[in-house]
């Protein structure tokens, strides 16, 4: 299959050229009117044959450089999804797609194009039955599925076995149920993103250390929904109203941007990219933004109003194709 357009994707799937600190972003939108499913973009990733799948509230959409091809539930089709609101899109070593709904989670076989639901079951019974807000792989045969009211779920292909880890269990309970993000840095560690703090899984003693980014304790502040590793090994944190933190791994405290005492208040900043070494992209529902975080300063990319900018200030996703 040939290259895909090269650049960056964001919500109301777009792509933007690459940008220096003092250059402008040049957009391309692709919305309903142009082959989308719906706009609303929550997930977006690339397979391993160069495919872009996007998920939205209506439908899977895969796109190959010119056209969309939409998945959605069908009642007359066992082969299609079962739910077509998409939260999360995750490919595995052997090239499965995993598709967190609303409601489940599916897996979408390429060779024979259809899916199907994941049914495995705990040892006390419990399958995935909420929203899959998060999927990542710790490793090839280890998957990890953060959850909407489940907590989190930790599968080992390898023995077609399934762990569920909650708030309510007795030993290493997670500090919240809802799981916005799963993700694993460069040296292997998992990380997750819950309700009510930050979340580290550390194997080789089968605990979770719990983070709370701000001493605040407003609902919210402690609320992550994105975690992202620079090139640095410096790991950036999102969240619902206590704005952006930088965890300093070496001494475990927080450094905070963008709160409410701040000049600028960023609120729900769900996607953090790294447009180049001493900047990020950060996403969120009150726009999108360049951070520079050598010097601190930042600037607005989009323009609110204008046509040839984003479709919508809010903003899902970052990915670089």
């Amino acid at each position: 299959m040939k290259n895909l357009s090269a650049g960056i994707l964001f919500f109301s799937l777009l792509f933007a050229a690459m940008a220096a600190w003092g250059g402008n972003f040049i957009f391309r939108k692709y919305q309903v009117n142009d082959g989308l499913s719906e706009n609303t973009v929550q997930a977006i990733i690339q397979d391993k044959k160069g495919f872009i799948w996007l998920g939205t509230k209506d439908g899977l959409n895969r796109f190959d450089g010119n056209e969309f091809r939409i998945f959605r539930n069908d009642p007359t089709d066992l082969g299609s999804i079962g739910n077509s609101f998409i939260r999360s899109i995750f490919e595995d070593a052997d090239g499965k797609l995993w598709i967190g709904t609303d409601h489940q989670l599916y897996i979408y076989d390429p060779a024979f194009e259809s899916f199907a639901l994941f049914n495995e079951k705990t040892s006390e019974g419990v399958s995935v039955r909420s929203a899959v807000h998060s999927i990542s792989a710790e490793n090839d045969q280890i998957i990890w599925i953060g959850t909407g009211t489940q907590g989190l779920f930790c599968y080992y292909k390898d023995r077609d076995s399934l762990v569920q880890i909650s708030s309510r269990q007795k030993e290493n309970p997670l500090p919240s149920d809802l799981v916005w993000r799963t993700y694993r840095d460069y040296s292997g560690s998992m990380w997750f993103g819950t309700r009510n703090g930050l979340v580290r899984y550390i194997r080789e003693t089968n605990n979770f250390q719990t983070f709370q980014p701000q001493a605040d304790s407003t609902p919210g502040n402690n609320e992550v929904l994105s975690i992202f590793e620079d090139s640095e090994g410096d790991l950036w944190i999102g969240t619902w109203s206590g704005g952006l933190f930088k965890l300093d791994r070496k001494s475990q405290l927080f450094i905070n941007y963008f709160d409410a005492e701040s000049e600028r208040y960023i609120t729900k900043i769900r996607a953090i990219y790294e447009n180049e070494k001493n900047s990020l992209l950060i996403g969120s529902d009150d726009g999108l933004y360049l951070f520079n975080k050598n010097s601190g300063e930042y600037r607005r990319i989009d323009e609110p109003g204008n046509p040839y900018s984003l479709g919508d200030q809010n903003v899902y996703a970052i990915y670089r194709d």
